[in-house]
């Protein structure tokens, strides 16, 4: 065979190996009309990354002879007088939480969390979904972070942050630290809420409800301006209630590793009624060496002050509170508190709580889309 035909037939072996080889491959389909189907969107190509959602929890329960406390009737909040058994000592919680980064570098956020009680096995509030939290919301480095749905009001988590029990349990002041009354809520629905960055060392916060549940009643609005950085914390506080109810507290804490300390100075009213409530605590580890997380002992002292008459359980009172916590992991722990309460009018008496809690974490992120 002549050397040109040769060279003509093997020429010829070699492009029907590479066409045989490119239709062996799958069809492309981005942005490729493939079998007769529509080309991939941009929504299809996101299912290749898919957005990481993490389910959380929180719960406790354990033997407590509890102050006069807000509970949850099957529409609202009321007073619930002092009793001794097995109780949902601290609040106990499940939700959701999803965050997606976006093209422009900002953050999509979505946040949905549900009260519930371990001792009764229900929710806490049956006629409302996702009692706690329930948001939607956009964030950037550059500007801060807004969000849109039931929002924690800004002067309510300001004032958490001095109190070492996080407002559970038989030693902590509880809703006396901020609120008028129970019933009023610490949480605002239909509600807009901002954030300064949290890169600042000086942030502000802002919650406004453009809508309330009773629309003659007006709206609820408030703030909160904080200076945090360690060892230091210090904030300013304003929250309005559609009845006219108002809260201001001031709160500073220090926080050095072995001690920490806090106080809060809340000033406001129930519609005509003023008080004043004043709260110093202090907590640290047991033990220095190893974990100093592990062994934690809290001390507080809350001296409550009322101008006048108010709803059942709104008095002048005095209270000492002691606790202490153990982990056994970061997960679980075991904790216990006492306190003793001195109203201005009436005898004096004891609440205490021994808990164990267990919380967890776990991202539900789906596998990747294979083609």
């Amino acid at each position: 065979m002549r050397p040109l035909a040769r060279f003509t037939m093997g020429l010829g072996v070699v492009l029907c190996a590479a066409v045989g080889a490119a239709l062996a491959q799958p069809r492309p389909h981005g942005g490729v009309e493939t079998y007769g189907q529509p080309a991939a969107t941009p929504f299809d190509r996101d299912s290749l990354h898919p957005t990481p959602v993490t389910l959380y929890g929180l719960f406790n329960a354990g033997w407590a002879r509890l102050d006069a406390s807000p509970h949850a009737n099957p529409c609202g909040a009321s007073v619930a007088a002092a009793h001794t058994g097995v109780d949902s000592v601290e609040r106990s919680r499940i939700g959701l939480t999803a965050v997606e980064v976006l093209s422009g570098g900002q953050r999509a956020h979505l946040e949905i969390e549900q009260s519930i009680r371990v001792d009764a096995g229900e929710v806490l509030l049956p006629c409302r979904a996702w009692d706690a939290r329930e948001t939607v919301g956009l964030s950037d480095r550059a500007w801060g972070r807004v969000d849109l749905g039931r929002v924690e009001q800004a002067a309510s988590s300001l004032v958490q942050r001095a109190d070492p029990w996080r407002g559970s349990g038989a030693a902590s002041p509880g809703w006396r630290t901020y609120l008028a009354a129970p019933a009023v809520g610490v949480r605002s629905s239909a509600a807009v809420a901002y954030e300064t960055p949290q890169e600042l060392p000086l942030k502000a916060r802002l919650n406004v409800s453009l809508r309330s549940h009773d629309a003659q009643q007006g709206r609820e609005h408030g703030a909160a301006v904080m200076w945090d950085r360690l060892p230091w914390l210090v904030g300013l506080g304003w929250q309005v209630w559609p009845d006219g109810s108002r809260a201001m507290p001031l709160v500073v804490v220090h926080d050095s590793g072995a001690l920490r300390w806090s106080g809060a100075l809340t000033r406001g009213r129930l519609v005509q009624t003023r008080y004043q409530n004043l709260f110093i605590a202090a907590s640290g580890p047991i033990m220095a060496t190893g974990d100093p997380e592990r062994h934690v002992w809290r001390v507080g002292l809350d001296l409550h002050r009322v101008n006048g008459g108010g709803p059942p359980g709104w008095r002048s009172e005095d209270k000492l509170g002691l606790g202490w916590r153990y982990r056994f992991s970061r997960r679980a722990w075991v904790s216990a508190s006492a306190a003793l309460i001195q109203p201005h009018e009436g005898l004096s008496r004891t609440a205490f709580d021994f808990s164990l809690s267990y919380a967890f974490e776990r991202n539900l992120r789906s596998p990747q889309w294979r083609w």
